[in-house]
């Protein structure tokens, strides 16, 4: 499952324990923007690996910028 997120913690949390409940072998979170508490929190469940969005320059994307809509990062994340 991939996700890209920039909500408060309490949600964050709730998502991952959800997916995970659910059979989600693999959780991939973008975070839009850095949120400590929540990739320190995230990282220590099985299976879930955290990222950011654009840690790789937003090389595939258009002109190498990150897009301007949330849904287009999603989509690039995904």
């Amino acid at each position: 499952m991939v996700a890209t997120v920039d909500e408060p913690l309490p949600l964050i949390a709730a998502f991952v324990a959800h997916h995970h409940a659910v059979g989600a072998d693999e959780i991939h979170l973008f975070f839009d923007r850095p949120h400590p508490q929540a990739e320190a929190l995230v990282a220590q469940v099985a299976g879930v690996h955290v990222h950011h969005s654009g840690e790789d320059g937003w090389a595939r994307a258009w002109q190498a910028k990150r897009p301007p809509r949330i849904e287009a990062r999603q989509k690039y994340n995904a």
